[in-house]
């Protein structure tokens, strides 16, 4: 199992859903949910790598009832938001 999926989903279970951010912030609130041995199994460096490993995941996120939106743009930053919420279909 990917240790991103892993730390996402520890990190989901203690964080109120909706949440939105940059895949740079993410990624630092993600980094405490992490194990030890993560940086070693493919931790991603940056939060570009993130966004990219989020994208692939999202299909399978959506089964299992989390949405997640990409490049939400921020009021006149040029900074683009991640959205992650619970699906309201069953």
């Amino acid at each position: 199992c990917s240790p991103i999926i892993e730390a996402f989903d520890r990190w989901a279970v203690s964080t109120p859903l909706p949440w939105h951010g940059t895949a740079s912030v993410l990624l630092t609130a993600l980094e405490s949910h992490r194990t030890i041995d993560d940086r070693e199994r493919g931790w991603p460096r940056a939060a570009n790598a993130l966004s990219s490993i989020l994208r692939r995941m999202a299909p399978n996120l959506r089964r299992r009832g989390v949405v997640v939106e990409f490049d939400i743009r921020m009021g006149g930053t040029g900074k683009r938001e991640i959205r992650i919420s619970r699906s309201t279909s069953s």
